[in-house]
């Protein structure tokens, strides 16, 4: 499979689902591409990303710091206008 485009897994809110959701998505043109399955495991879940694309972002909490770039391609923050990265995943305690 070629790996292109980005993927995006976070946690989820819904305590009936699994814990992590997540989808593939190309850049541009910006479409889905595939829904994941849902994972009780976030490592399950970035390894079903990297079988996709090479950028992976993980956001484990509601808010930007707690976002984590998974992928071989590290993530910067641009859309929130700087050009800092997002921190490597996983998270360091």
């Amino acid at each position: 499979m070629e790996r292109f485009g980005i993927v995006y897994i976070a946690s989820s809110s819904d305590p009936e689902a699994h814990a992590f959701t997540g989808y593939w998505d190309r850049f541009e043109p910006s479409e889905m591409l595939e829904q994941g399955p849902g994972w009780d495991d976030v490592d399950e879940a970035i390894a079903w990303g990297r079988q996709r694309a090479t950028h992976i972002l993980v956001r484990l909490g509601s808010d930007d710091t707690s976002v984590y770039s998974a992928g071989e391609v590290r993530l910067s923050r641009y859309a929130e206008g700087t050009g800092d990265t997002y921190p490597e995943w996983p998270p360091r305690a």
